[in-house]
């Protein structure tokens, strides 16, 4: 028997996951107070990497910031 349970959204969406922002605290004297990480569900990263241009539309994800933290977090879930 599957115990998985399967979320949706108000609109009836399935919610395949989540993406938790999580804000990094640098040593006193960095050049940055802190820096920001996605911490994904897993399968997240495949999701988005296999759908993300419809996700993403028109956003630049290199001028973003986010193409670095999804490869990032697919490397981590792959365990590479």
């Amino acid at each position: 028997m599957d115990s998985e349970i399967t979320e949706f959204d108000g609109d009836g969406h399935e919610i395949i996951g989540h993406i938790r922002v999580l804000k990094i605290a640098h040593d006193e004297g960095a050049d940055r107070p802190y820096h920001l990480e996605l911490d994904l569900d897993p399968g997240i990263t495949d999701a988005l990497v296999h759908f993300g241009s419809e996700v993403f539309g028109n956003i630049d994800l290199l001028s973003t910031g986010i193409r670095g933290a999804l490869i990032e977090g697919l490397a981590r879930e792959k365990g590479v």
